[in-house]
């Protein structure tokens, strides 16, 4: 029988808690005592972490289990199920397990008013740690079964039974509840509806969008009336190309220009009788081969000048180099700045901040097999259950020692004279009150203590509760406080809730305790502080140093054969910096490959540019001092470019290093040829002289 509740306090917090069950001070009736009460709306601390943004679904949460522990009509929907003898209390009969009948549409409309809340601490929706699946997986019958029955933190067995609300029964529990989007209006609680991110019904409708205005001429879509003219056009031109112009050209006579010098200088004599577009290729080429003509016929004739203005010209580029800088950020490489996600990412960072640096490490196993344990407990009392080979305690003991010395690394920053710490870069979501920094990690779910992995409660026969258990509760209920009789928490030492798909690599579907890798991903304050952001990164070269030097040894002790697969594993990992690190390191290794290529072209040219007479006349007829010339001054133009865009203020990009000096050493090898066959066929012909016989060359080369 139910009895008027008088304790003050009780009252107060049953107001708060559970105001849908209370009358008043003076006519409320509960089946609890004001202890009870304090101890369940204590533990709605947790349901208020994970489903407190959005009041209506709170509220309807907690409707489920105030009337499950302090309703007065109790009677009329639960029903005890098993019976038991307290160890608190020597005497007392305990309830061990209950059923809760409840109506079918009240666990849809619990379910459907929590469906979209997220839990910002886990960057996830809060019903994938509280429904044992996915949120869009997520059924009434799945959500019930997992506050009841499914959930190792549930302190003793809850059997939620659906009814049918149409059914003639009625010993059910139904109350009534509000939609996500409804505010929340009654006796004693006053709260507004969801926000648009946590119930996508409060989002207001998106404004129409305003048809622009039609583009027509003559009632007919204006670009394809444009089209339409222009392919016209287009028919039109070719047309007369291919019947009229023939036939033009039939009725002329057209006159060959003459080839001699003189046609070099002097205007070239047209035919009255030449086509119109003949005369104007004609007169351009002439134009052209004028033009190079005396470019030729000068710097063959003051040769000093034009190496003396050459020579000023590549010194003064060339020391741009000195002001060069290669992008390597790689968004400022692969991202365009008038992109709209780039303008986005900027705003972000420039009125919030970065987002977050990582560091990650993932581990496998070499010994990849599974293993089987026995429980006479959950998760699968009386029977076998098989784990993936992460989850054996020498291996993660081992990953336990690794991620304790990478945590405790630490750099020098020698121009400031200063020591960092992880400590002093990560992020503390719970600072000051916990400044331990946010690790993702298997080994969170025993707050990185030894102790903790090796605790177990055992007999003589079966194991009852160990490391493995642990994980299980943990991976299906993150948020467990206390893993009975463990007394673990599923929290890692920095405060956050770490979800199973986090720490764990290559698990079949949600079979978490499949895996066959483990992740680890350290989280470091990003900042748009330059200083902030060179300690960051100091401290991550002393990570992958640590790192490369870790693997080498593991390699070592393979190849020596000194290696326990039992106990051994494979390590990859990365930082923040890693890949401008790559790109940094690439870029330095296409400078070795550039001066090996431009060698090379330097041999190749030499020894098949000229012709060899004889031994006598070799050193004359290879034409070293050519080719290692036109190879130097294709080298020094790449120097000069990169120089001269130095000066501007435009950083380069690894397609200099990569692209930019093979293009232009094969164009430059391929004018070497070019004007050096075309001086050798041309100085057989009679001219007056070297200068006019190069100048000749030039202009007949040069327009191409």
């Amino acid at each position: 029988t139910a009895k008027l509740l008088t304790d003050e306090s009780g009252l107060k917090t049953l107001e708060t808690a559970c105001g849908m069950i209370y009358n008043g001070p003076n006519n409320t009736y509960t089946c609890c005592s004001a202890q009870q009460i304090g101890i369940m709306a204590d533990q709605f601390g947790m349901a208020k972490l994970m489903l407190g943004r959005c009041p209506s679904c709170y509220y309807n949460f907690r409707s489920l289990f105030c009337a499950m522990t302090c309703s007065s009509d109790q009677s009329r929907f639960l029903t005890i199920r098993a019976l038991g003898n307290s160890t608190l209390y020597p005497g007392q009969t305990t309830v061990e397990a209950i059923d809760y009948d409840i109506a079918e549409d009240f666990s849809q409309r619990i379910l459907d008013s929590c469906r979209d809340v997220l839990y910002p601490g886990g960057n996830q929706h809060s019903l994938d740690s509280m429904c044992g699946r996915p949120y869009n997986q997520c059924t009434k019958e799945a959500f019930m079964k997992y506050l009841g029955i499914d959930n190792p933190a549930v302190p003793f067995p809850i059997y939620i039974n659906l009814i049918n609300d149409t059914s003639e029964n009625e010993t059910f529990y139904n109350q009534t509840t509000f939609l996500c989007s409804e505010p929340i209006i009654s006796t004693y609680e006053n709260k507004t509806a969801c926000g648009c991110l946590d119930c996508p019904k409060s989002c207001n409708p998106l404004p129409p969008d305003v048809p622009d205005k039609e583009f027509k001429i003559f009632n007919i879509d204006g670009w394809v009336f444009i089209a339409i003219i222009f392919i016209i056009l287009l028919l039109a031109v070719f047309i007369i190309s291919l019947f009229i112009i023939p036939k033009f050209r039939k009725s002329r006579q057209i006159i060959e220009e003459p080839t001699e010098i003189t046609s070099l200088i002097n205007e070239p004599i047209k035919s009255k009788q030449s086509g119109y577009l003949i005369r104007i290729r004609q007169s351009t080429e002439k134009f052209l081969e004028r033009i190079f003509y005396r470019l030729g016929l000068f710097c063959a004739q003051h040769p000093f000048i034009i190496l003396s203005i050459g020579t000023l010209l590549i010194i003064v580029l060339s020391c741009g180099l000195f002001k060069f800088q290669v992008t390597t950020d790689p968004v400022q490489l692969w991202s365009s700045k008038s992109s709209i996600a780039r303008q986005q990412k900027d705003y972000f960072d420039k009125h919030f901040k970065p987002f977050y640096r990582t560091t990650q490490i993932i581990i496998v196993p070499d010994d990849q097999s599974f293993v089987t344990y026995y429980y006479l407990s959950p998760p699968a009392p009386f029977s076998q259950y098989t784990f993936g080979p992460v989850f054996k305690l020498d291996f993660l003991l081992r990953v336990l020692n690794l991620q304790t010395d990478i945590l405790s690394l630490k750099a020098e920053l020698y121009e400031k004279n200063q020591t960092i710490y992880l400590s002093d870069i990560c992020l503390k979501p719970l600072e000051p009150d916990n400044d331990n920094c946010t690790v993702f990690s298997i080994l969170q779910y025993y707050q990185n203590s030894i102790d903790n992995l090796n605790k177990h409660i055992n007999d003589d026969f079966f194991t009852y509760f160990d490391y493995s258990t642990h994980f299980m509760t943990c991976s299906q209920a993150p948020t467990t406080t206390k893993d009975n009789p463990l007394g673990l928490s599923c929290f890692a030492d920095f405060g956050g809730t770490i979800n199973p798909f986090m720490i764990l690599g290559n698990y079949t579907d949600a079979t978490y305790s499949n895996a066959t890798a483990l992740v680890i991903t350290i989280v470091i304050e990003n900042s748009n502080d330059p200083e902030k952001i060179q300690l960051a990164e100091a401290w991550e070269k002393v990570f992958l140093d640590y790192m490369k030097n870790f693997t080498d040894t593991q390699t070592f002790l393979r190849n020596s054969g000194r290696w326990n697969e039992t106990a051994n594993f494979t390590v990859y990992y990365s930082a923040e910096r890693s890949i401008q690190d790559e790109l940094n390191r690439q870029s330095r290794s296409d400078i070795l490959t550039i001066l090996i290529s431009y060698t090379i072209m330097f041999l190749y040219v030499t020894l098949t540019l000229g012709h060899i007479r004889s031994w006598r006349t070799c050193l004359i007829d290879v034409k070293i001092s050519v080719g290692f010339v036109g190879v130097l001054f294709v080298l020094l133009s790449v120097m000069s470019s990169i120089g001269f865009y130095s000066y501007c203020g435009i950083a380069g990009t690894l397609i200099i290093f990569e692209v930019i000096p093979f293009l232009v050493l094969a164009v430059g090898v391929d004018n070497i040829f070019i004007i050096v066959q075309h001086f050798e066929k041309t100085k057989y012909e009679k001219y007056s002289s070297i200068d006019t016989c190069l100048a000749t060359t030039i202009s007949r080369i040069g327009p191409s």
